[in-house]
């Protein structure tokens, strides 16, 4: 007989696994810290590759300015406040990635655990069927519910 509650569960267990799952055991192989730290690095090459691509568009959009002014212009002041902007902005993006990822990283383990226990509890739903079956003797692949046979 067909149980509905483990269907149920298994049915919610493999659609955890076909959305959600894969990235999620992906995750659950790190650690929190080396998760973040990992996503703060690739967040830091890419915020640099960002600013250095809105620097270049600042300089392009000015440049008509910058060349008007170019033997009057203080270039060590201009390298010193373009890196002021640069640290800003990557401190602000950094901040906001450590956020980011911790957060995803608590809500995928949230979820795993969430997963493990409809696991442990389908576990359960087996182990109590197969006590409740073992008393039986089998004929012909049936279940033999009169034990006088």
């Amino acid at each position: 007989m067909l149980n509905e509650k483990r269907i149920r569960l298994m049915t919610k267990a493999a659609e955890f696994e076909q959305k959600e799952g894969r990235e999620a055991f992906r995750i659950n192989d790190y650690f929190r810290g080396d998760y973040v730290t990992f996503h703060m690095v690739k967040a830091w090459i890419r915020g640099t590759a960002a600013w250095l691509i809105l620097a270049v568009l600042w300089i392009v959009c000015r440049l008509d300015e910058l060349m008007q002014n170019l033997y009057q212009t203080d270039f060590a002041e201009l390298g010193m406040s373009m890196l002021k902007w640069y640290i800003l902005f990557i401190a602000v993006y950094e901040i906001l990635m450590v956020l980011i990822y911790n957060g995803k990283y608590t809500r995928t383990r949230e979820a795993l655990k969430g997963y493990y226990v409809q696991l442990k509890e389908l576990e359960g739903l087996y182990g109590e069927e197969d006590k409740r079956l073992e008393g039986r003797e089998t004929t012909g692949g049936l279940y033999d519910d009169d034990n006088d046979v």
